[in-house]
């Protein structure tokens, strides 16, 4: 089945919407700051030091950013998963996981180079459940 075929069949209401992860990306904004500014004090102001440091505190807002602004619908169909964007779109199907599952992180390659997160809070418990069962046992 082609992508367009997958998308056109999809109803953009019965997925699931990841919805945005604040507290988390106000964790990984606390965090990379304070790697930032270790990471200076340790170089002491030098120019790899500021380099570092600012190289931190880019990829930290880079993923605060994909945990504010999810644009992702997650569709169980079976025995595989389908994200899509907002819009029914499908970006990724996924019949065999590969990732990190934990009973508070799901982290699942959609390819070679991108990868969906999803925390608990972000869906409902039964929805995130669900997702954690089909993620450990497939």
């Amino acid at each position: 089945m082609a992508k367009g075929e997958v998308a056109n069949a999809i109803q953009p209401d019965g997925g699931w919407v990841v919805r945005p992860a604040w507290s988390h990306a106000l964790c990984v904004i606390a965090l990379t700051q304070c790697a930032a500014w270790l990471w200076l004090d340790a170089w002491s102001m030098s120019l790899v030091g500021f380099g570092g440091g600012f190289t931190a505190q880019a990829s930290g807002l880079i993923a605060a950013y994909r945990l504010i602004k999810p644009n992702k619908i997650i569709y169980l169909r079976d025995s595989h998963l389908m994200v899509c964007d907002l819009s029914g779109r499908c970006q990724a199907k996924i019949d065999a996981p590969v990732g990190f599952v934990s009973p508070f992180f799901i982290g699942l390659a959609l390819g070679r180079s991108r990868h969906l997160g999803v925390f608990a809070s972000q869906l409902s418990s039964a929805q995130f459940g669900a997702l954690l069962r089909w993620a450990r046992w497939s």
